[in-house]
């Protein structure tokens, strides 16, 4: 595909900024056995930036949609993105949470942030749902605003949450 000249092409790193990486990053060659910590802290950082960069995508892209065909696209390529959130959160409360739990790490107030944006969440999915039926017409505005909603307090979730598991003990969940 070749850039349209003279077209500014807004970078995903906006309006949420991705999470650093950890300077401890995994060494070439050492297994993620001998490294856990540093390759779990890696890790969770880069799947937590995929759903942050996802919402920039999300947010930028809505107001470029211009026909009922393309909204019914855009909001499947949304449903798809909340589903990816889905999965990890619920892997996060079903295995990691309890597992750390049980080692003695506090996960509670992770817990409590994923309740915080669950309902606006859910309320985009029922917004894309409603599209994507034909119940509704798309609204690039309302769209943005569904998005932000739920991604700010998202956004400082998972800040918030590869800090508190890149302190944890090497050991906790081998």
């Amino acid at each position: 595909m070749t850039p349209t000249p003279n077209r500014t092409v807004q970078y995903t790193d906006s309006p949420w900024a991705p999470i650093p990486l950890p300077e401890d990053r995994p060494a070439p060659g050492i297994s993620r056995a001998e490294s856990f910590k540093t390759h779990s802290a890696f890790e969770m950082v880069l799947i937590h930036n995929i759903i942050i960069r996802s919402l920039n995508a999300i947010y930028i892209n809505a107001p470029l949609i211009s026909s009922a065909a393309a909204a019914k696209d855009y909001v499947g390529y949304v449903l798809e993105a909340l589903d990816v959130i889905h999965g990890h959160h619920d892997t996060e409360e079903i295995i990691v949470f309890p597992a750390l739990q049980k080692a003695g790490v506090d996960m509670q107030m992770n817990v409590e942030q994923h309740k915080e944006f669950s309902q606006p969440l859910e309320a985009l999915e029922q917004y894309c749902q409603s599209i994507r039926s034909g119940r509704r017409s798309y609204n690039a505005e309302e769209m943005q605003a569904l998005v932000q909603a739920f991604a700010d307090p998202l956004v400082q979730h998972l800040t918030d949450e590869a800090s508190s598991c890149s302190h944890t003990s090497p050991f906790i969940l081998t």
